[in-house]
């Protein structure tokens, strides 16, 4: 039984990081779509939390929550970005940013968890129904209003993004129990 939050966190983004270079590089093409490697990432660590690998701590409760909180919004956030609403009204492809550099990861990186941190900030002072809820919909917002800016041009955000949402799906599902 796994009472540490430091390797818990550790197999979580292992299990994330798993499916993410398997959609890469798997020459199945059942870990290219993103729905069924989310798929087996609930699965596989909902499994291993059924198990009784994950022990149900205080430390690994902090850590769960802590990530969640703080990601789930910036992957809103990163998402709505690398979303192309103008080409959806237009009917045309949504493009594709693929490739990435140390400095632009950083710096959307850093970026997304800003806006996450100041979505938490207005929530706190300004919520409708809860502040988490409330969290998940500003930073919704932002994404959408940074989506029609030249951040969109930034390649790798969809990268980033779906990191972080292998990396959530993991999180939630091995808090099952």
């Amino acid at each position: 039984m796994i009472t540490s939050s430091l390797l818990y966190l550790f197999i979580i983004a292992g299990i994330g990081t798993v499916f993410g270079y398997l959609k890469q590089k798997s020459q199945f093409k059942i870990f290219s779509s993103h729905i069924y490697n989310m798929i087996f990432i609930v699965v596989f660590t909902s499994l291993l939390s059924l198990s009784g690998l994950f022990a149900h701590t205080k430390e690994i409760e902090g850590i769960y929550l802590a990530a969640r909180n703080n990601l789930l919004p910036a992957m809103l956030f990163l998402i709505f970005i690398d979303f192309d609403f103008k080409a959806l009204l237009k009917a045309s492809n949504i493009g594709c940013s693929c490739s990435i550099g140390p400095k632009r990861y950083w710096f959307i990186l850093i970026f997304s968890l800003l806006v996450s941190f100041i979505s938490q900030l207005i929530s706190l002072h300004v919520s409708i129904i809860h502040p988490f809820f409330s969290t998940v919909i500003l930073s919704a917002l932002f994404g959408v209003v940074a989506s029609l800016t030249p951040m969109k041009t930034i390649n790798g955000i969809k990268d980033i993004a779906t990191t972080m949402l292998y990396l959530l799906a993991a999180l939630i599902s091995s808090q099952i129990i």
